[in-house]
């Protein structure tokens, strides 16, 4: 009797799991609800990639409020600049004494501590 000669293909079976060899937490620097995700789990995503948009509403508003401030403030900081030429004014009395007043005031009012008032343009990204 002959031996029977076969191809034997080699098979191991193991219980076992696949973990990333690295992983990463994404969080956001700012606050705010969420418009849209970007990307799914597992994705793999290139630097400077948009991965969330938040909702621009708050962030707008505050923008707008600071606007409004500064506006406030500039015209203030003008009105004060003409007091020189109030206090002339006032002894030929040309305006009268509450006008004077107020522009005397306005140079009272405390001052911001970033110095001193200039609009700047404002990148929105």
């Amino acid at each position: 009797m002959l031996p029977i000669v076969k191809e034997v293909q080699e098979w191991d079976e193991y219980t076992g799991r696949f973990e990333a060899y690295d992983f990463v937490e994404v969080r956001s620097r700012v606050n705010g609800y969420l418009q849209s995700i970007h990307f799914t789990d597992g994705d793999i995503v290139e630097k400077g990639q948009l991965l969330f948009q938040i909702d621009p509403r708050p962030f707008q508003v505050a923008l707008d409020q600071a606007k409004a401030r500064l506006t406030s403030a500039l015209s203030a900081q003008e009105f004060a600049k003409d007091l020189e030429r109030a206090r002339e004014l006032l002894q030929r009395e040309n305006i009268p004494e509450r006008v004077f007043d107020q522009r005397q005031d306005s140079l009272k009012t405390p001052r911001p501590a970033c110095g001193p008032l200039k609009p700047t343009s404002i990148r929105r990204s």
